[in-house]
């Protein structure tokens, strides 16, 4: 099924309407990897607040020493 997006395309008079196009969009990457994207946002954000203001400085070297190895891997 072919879908028309030609009313849609910008001419430069509107704001946003990449985003309109995006979302109408089938077949859309960002639509199949959402989920994942939040979680994994959700995640990165929990970790670095908990670096950031949680851990003291004893635990955030251990916290990097522990990162370096895993980055060595």
């Amino acid at each position: 099924m072919t879908v028309s997006y030609a009313g849609e395309v910008p001419n430069g008079s509107s704001f946003g309407c990449f985003w309109r196009i995006l979302w109408k969009w089938r077949g859309s990457v960002y639509k199949l990897v959402w989920r994942e994207l939040i979680a994994y946002l959700c995640l990165y954000y929990t970790i670095n607040l908990v670096y950031r203001f949680v851990l003291n400085e004893q635990q955030q070297i251990i916290f990097t020493k522990v990162r370096i190895y895993f980055g060595q891997q």
